[in-house]
């Protein structure tokens, strides 16, 4: 679990690590020189409970956070989380499961729930390959992996051997790695919701979005260049490249991704029962309305569905 300013949001999230119903655990919290007395808070877990250990280092970021605790670990198995989400009780003892029965999977991620900041749910979130011939159409169109990473668990060996997460990478590590380890082993994500997936306005995945969608594009066109033996490519020329493409493109690609992020921004003030969400929301459609309509058919439908099966977690 790294953590860099964790706030209110570290205490819910390493409870319910310790809160798993497969209690054989290691829990490793990498503080990443937090401002906010959150490496205080890891070390209160610490010092009651012996699964907890709290790792201190200098600021340098999530990707060296995550690959300090991986370095670290002692299990064959790393579960990652973030120090702003949520694992319901059962989801290491569902994911150990269903590794155990499927030996040749190196990673696999979970289904989940949004919420907002103050943890009302304001949907779904379903991410990856759930069958192995999905995979296998996701790697013939050079297509990039995606799981939801704060549900994922995956082999040490297999991502320390491929060199953990890469700084190289940018913003969308999690992203290149699962993508690389997928050139060679299965990558799964289980149907199950067994993560909350928390969205505020301070997250990384907020905060750094723009950058991130960038990145993830670059991740995309690296697995071409690597399965085709070329070099790939690094941030400054991949930048470059996209800025050299012409105007109407780039206008287009500008207005998806401003579009997404006030999507993103609404989904957590809503959640959060404030007003302002629904400007946000109304931005989205202004922007581009193609992507909030698909969105909220594919994120708030199926939970309004699934809330009204009384199958959606207590919040």
């Amino acid at each position: 679990m790294p953590v860099y300013n964790g706030g209110s949001f570290l205490a819910p999230a390493v409870e319910s690590v310790l809160g798993q119903t497969m209690s054989d655990l290691e829990l490793i919290v990498v503080d990443d020189e937090s401002q906010d007395g959150s490496d205080a808070t890891a070390g209160r877990y610490a010092a009651r409970d012996q699964r907890v250990r709290l790792v201190r280092q200098e600021h340098a970021g999530v990707t060296v956070a995550l690959n300090t605790g991986m370095e670290l670990a002692r299990s064959p198995w790393i579960a990652l989380h973030g120090s702003d989400d949520v694992s319901l009780p059962r989801r290491l003892e569902r994911q150990l499961e269903f590794l155990s029965a499927n030996p040749d999977v190196a990673a696999l991620g979970t289904w989940g729930w949004r919420m907002g900041s103050n943890g009302r749910e304001i949907g779904v979130f379903d991410a990856g390959p759930l069958t192995r011939a999905a995979l296998d159409q996701l790697r013939r169109a050079n297509e990039s992996i995606y799981l939801i990473a704060t549900s994922v668990v995956l082999s040490r060996a297999v991502a320390l051997g491929l060199g953990g997460f890469r700084t190289f990478a940018g913003a969308a590590e999690d992203i290149d790695l699962w993508t690389r380890m997928a050139d060679a082993h299965t990558i799964l994500a289980l149907p199950e919701r067994l993560v909350r997936y928390r969205i505020h306005a301070s997250s990384m995945s907020t905060t750094r979005f723009f950058q991130q969608m960038e990145d993830a594009l670059r991740v995309r066109e690296n697995a071409t260049r690597r399965r085709a033996g070329q070099t790939e490519l690094d941030c400054a020329t991949f930048h470059a490249r996209l800025a050299a493409q012409p105007l109407p493109r780039r206008l287009a690609r500008t207005l998806r991704w401003r579009s997404q992020h006030s999507y993103r921004v609404a989904g957590g003030l809503i959640a959060d029962r404030r007003p302002a969400g629904l400007l946000w929301l109304a931005l989205s459609f202004a922007l581009w309305p193609g992507l909030p309509a698909q969105r909220l058919k594919r994120q708030l439908l199926p939970w309004v569905r699934e809330r009204a099966a009384g199958s959606v977690a207590p919040g």
